[in-house]
């Protein structure tokens, strides 16, 4: 090898190791990341995360969201946050103001890190329909009187320097319907438990005009898809002659229906397994 191209094989050799050496920068920076809820979901906890390249003393939170699809009830500290000199904020009407010091006397931070939880949000979801919405980190003055104090995004380090460079991440969230109702196969009357008070419940309703089945995918003991006497049989056989145990979730455990199947809806939200 010549020694231009010898140099030339040190000096990117050289650079290599170096770029290897230095560990990966850290954005400063809040976020919420990506969540997928169910119409109807309560006590939903959405994490606020922090990204930071040097140890953090305090930090504030200014948040929007649209009330037509969450409720956010509460907010949090947990983990390295938990029990520290200050927290104090709102939460409501669309917005989440929070404000964090973690220690006056500054013997306590976060450390640097890529994905420390700072506070908890708790949600509802209020949606009637499946939509994405979001919730959005947002500086902001309460009722646009200026002398009032502007609620921001804001890390604070241990020297008690505002960190000015902040690229926060808005969390996405996608509502959906609901998943299907769980519930015990083979537990017709709703009661918790497969005994011979179903077989009895299902003949009386098919031969005698008695209540529907709340549930019809309990009620469909032997999973054929249809509600009929062979689903009284399935549970007496099943109880009483070392039967078939009934199929998934079985009658012991609660679950979804993993058939598909004409049946229709459990009018129970909670189904058997309330």
């Amino acid at each position: 090898m010549q020694p231009r191209a010898r140099t030339l094989a040190a000096l990117l050799a050289t650079t290599l190791v170096a770029l290897i050496a230095v560990p990966a920068h850290a954005d400063n920076r809040l976020f919420i990341d990506q969540h997928t809820l169910e119409i109807g979901e309560t006590g939903v906890v959405i994490p606020v995360r922090c990204e930071n390249d040097r140890e953090i003393l305090a930090f504030s939170v200014a948040l929007s969201y649209d009330e037509q699809f969450l409720d956010l009830s509460d907010a949090l500290t947990v983990g390295v946050t938990l029990g520290s000199d200050f927290q104090a904020g709102r939460v409501g009407s669309g917005r989440v103001v929070y404000g964090v010091v973690l220690d006056f006397e500054a013997a306590r931070s976060i450390p640097p890190a890529s994905d420390t939880i700072v506070l908890e949000l708790v949600a509802v979801v209020v949606a009637t329909s499946p939509t994405v919405t979001s919730i959005d980190f947002r500086d902001a003055r309460d009722d646009g009187d200026p002398t009032t104090p502007v609620e921001i995004n804001l890390l604070v380090d241990t020297e008690g320097s505002r960190i000015a460079e902040m690229n926060n991440r808005d969390g996405v969230i996608f509502i959906e319907e609901p998943s299907g109702v769980e519930f015990r196969r083979g537990n017709a009357n709703g009661d918790r438990s497969v005994d011979i008070s179903d077989a009895s419940f299902l003949l009386n309703f098919l031969f005698l005009g008695g209540a529907d089945p709340a549930c019809p995918d309990a009620a469909d003991a032997n999973d054929d898809g249809r509600m009929d006497i062979s689903d009284a049989s399935f549970i007496l056989n099943f109880l009483f002659l070392g039967g078939t145990t009934p199929p998934s979730p079985g009658p012991t455990t609660c679950g979804d229906d993993p058939t598909d199947d004409p049946l229709g809806d459990c009018e129970d939200p909670l189904g058997t397994c309330a």
